[in-house]
């Protein structure tokens, strides 16, 4: 069975919708399992930073969680969990997974995928993802560091093909899915030295916090 989606057929007629989703399932281990939406750069939490970043564009956006336990620091926001196969975790396919459910159940076109713990990226990041959508379909940023396969434009068009990939693989990576859907790379200059930069160790923190001028208390953390 070959799995592989053609967008020679892309549908430009149609009114081009889209939701967001912010993929926060993450352990955190190497941060002691503490909840990475919670971090905090100056008054805000990483999780508002993500979710004020794509309310500037779009009117639909939730909250990819692993469990009902990440999701309390997300009050007054739409939550989902991600998609398990045979009651396994899957990673961040199972975000993504969850995020095309969510869009077609939400009648949308299509959904952007970013990290919860990435909070700082380029200004216009969202809007050149969202024109290569437009005629391209699925897409996925290129930064300085190469291919960012979590931040992203999936289609709903796409979810059977994806989810049929990953139940008979029992898994996916992202640039796998990405391989399946032909998406597009779409270069988004760097605009500071901490665009893309994922917050995983309290080192990358500090470096975080060196590269922001603009933080005024640092990023704190809180359970």
């Amino acid at each position: 069975m070959q799995f592989c989606i053609s967008y020679s057929a892309f549908e430009r007629e149609m009114t081009h919708r889209f939701g967001g989703v912010i993929l926060a399932g993450g352990q955190a281990r190497r941060l002691g399992g503490i909840s990475k939406s919670s971090l905090r750069i100056g008054e805000r939490s990483f999780l508002d930073i993500s979710v004020a970043r794509f309310e500037e564009h779009i009117q639909d956006v939730a909250v990819a969680f692993r469990s009902e336990r990440q999701s309390s620091v997300a009050s007054n926001r739409a939550v989902i969990y991600d998609y398990v196969v045979n009651g396994k975790e899957i990673g961040p396919a199972g975000g993504v997974l969850a995020a095309l459910s969510w869009a077609r159940i939400q009648d949308l076109f299509g959904v952007i995928t970013i990290p919860v713990d990435t909070p700082c990226l380029p200004d216009d990041f969202i809007e050149r993802l969202l024109q290569t959508a437009e005629t391209r379909g699925a897409c996925h940023a290129k930064s300085w560091r190469g291919p960012e396969w979590a931040h992203s434009v999936w289609m709903c068009k796409d979810e059977n093909t994806l989810k049929a990939f990953v139940e008979k693989s029992g898994g996916a990576s992202l640039k796998q899915l990405h391989h399946i859907c032909k998406s597009a790379a779409v270069a988004c200059p760097r605009q500071r030295d901490a665009d893309f930069v994922n917050i995983n160790t309290r080192a990358d923190v500090d470096i975080l916090g060196a590269t922001l001028p603009t933080m005024k208390n640092g990023i704190q953390f809180s359970e």
